[in-house]
């Protein structure tokens, strides 16, 4: 099979291959599928559990929600060290 790539894609293949531990962009391709299925399956399972937390009632209101995502990003921002 033969695959169609834009020069980006393609030079983006290229840079990784030279880059990484991966011989083929067959290799390569396999991996990233393989990573793919994975991370599928972890948001599957994470909303699975989301919703059996929501059927016991154990649910957050959004405005908390929020203010502690806020409050992590403003974290990680004060951690980086000034350029």
């Amino acid at each position: 099979m033969a695959i169609d790539v834009s020069r980006e894609f393609e030079a983006e293949l290229h840079n990784r291959l030279s880059a990484g531990p991966y011989k083929s962009a067959e290799e390569f391709l396999r991996a990233k599928i393989r990573l793919a299925d994975e991370y599928a399956g972890q948001i599957r399972a994470a909303i699975a559990e989301g919703g059996a937390q929501a059927d016991r009632g154990e649910l957050i209101p959004g405005d908390q929600v929020f203010a502690e995502l806020d409050q992590i990003i403003l974290d990680i921002e004060q951690a980086k060290p000034e350029e």
